[in-house]
């Protein structure tokens, strides 16, 4: 019987040996996974726009749009579940856009368009000799 028992107590140390690897395994990788978030967040976080300007226009006219979404609904004639069209009209309204160019402090460089009133539009098209 002590045989056993001693057995027993060298497996018990090796499964905890184990355990002991494995949360040792997981303190890293979670230290390391930090400390990568942490240098990406200092990199892009710190930056801030020195210079940004308009470089660019789009308009977009209104239109509408007619969209299907199909939904299963249950047939009790049949005993069975069908697709069923639904058919409806998106009305999208017109839109007026500028691409921005943004210069950072830390060298870096960004641009986005961004949705502008109707008079930001055209004040830009006129910057350009286009309005």
């Amino acid at each position: 019987m002590k045989k056993d028992d001693g057995m027993r107590s060298d497996i018990e140390l090796l499964k905890n040996e184990e355990q002991i690897r494995h949360y040792e395994n997981m303190t890293l990788w979670l230290l390391i996974v930090g400390a990568i978030v942490a240098i990406i967040m200092l990199l892009t976080g710190c930056a801030e726009v020195v210079r940004e300007y308009a470089i660019d226009s789009r308009y977009t006219v209104s239109y509408t749009e007619t969209k299907t979404r199909y939904t299963e609904k249950y047939n009790w004639h049949e005993d069975k579940y069908e697709l069923v069209p639904e058919t409806y009209t998106v009305a999208h309204p017109e839109k007026y856009e500028l691409l921005y160019h943004m210069e950072y402090d830390n060298g870096s460089e960004w641009e986005e368009w961004r949705e502008v009133t109707k008079k930001q539009y055209y004040d830009f098209e006129k910057e350009q000799g286009r309005g």
